[in-house]
């Protein structure tokens, strides 16, 4: 099964492809921040259950806030900022992003269903919100399996017994 997750790997892949020399950041606190560089952060997601007894509808949201050098009063760098807001939103102009469900394997399109771009003083962001179906079986397998977060958990609460 796809998953968000998934989506945004290959997003930030992008991003490196595009800005190889810069760092994406995944995390909302990054260590060493230092501009140029990109932040992508996964947002939230709509799920529709409402598709039919086989399908659910996912709707997952990215934001890619770009940042650029500055000057002390933040106003020479909007050429170069917008740029790069453009190229990043580029990447979704196709109207879909392949997406290796299994690496070598299936691939995935999700479509784009939104894309928004917005900014202020010192950074610019593209926001894009895909769309796509998964089978509800392999839905509810994903979203009742045992996380590493469970199997520690479980695994401290045995020792303190």
């Amino acid at each position: 099964m796809l998953t968000p997750t998934q989506i945004a790997d290959e997003i930030a892949r992008q991003i490196r492809a595009l800005y190889p020399e810069e760092d994406c950041h995944r995390e909302l606190c990054p260590e060493g921040f230092t501009r140029p560089c990109n932040l992508l952060v996964e947002g939230e997601c709509q799920i529709d259950v409402n598709m039919g007894p086989q399908q659910v509808r996912l709707q997952p949201t990215y934001t890619i806030t770009t940042y650029v050098d500055v000057d002390a009063y933040h106003h020479s760098h909007f050429d170069a900022l917008h740029g790069r807001q453009m190229r990043l939103a580029a990447l979704f102009l196709p109207g879909y992003l392949l997406v290796e469900e299994t690496p070598g394997k299936r691939a995935r399109a999700p479509k784009v269903l939104s894309l928004t771009t917005g900014g202020g003083y010192g950074f610019d962001t593209v926001t894009v919100i895909f769309d796509y179906a998964v089978d509800r079986a392999e839905f509810m397998a994903q979203a009742t399996a045992p996380t590493a977060g469970d199997v520690r958990a479980r695994l401290t609460i045995n020792e303190k017994e």
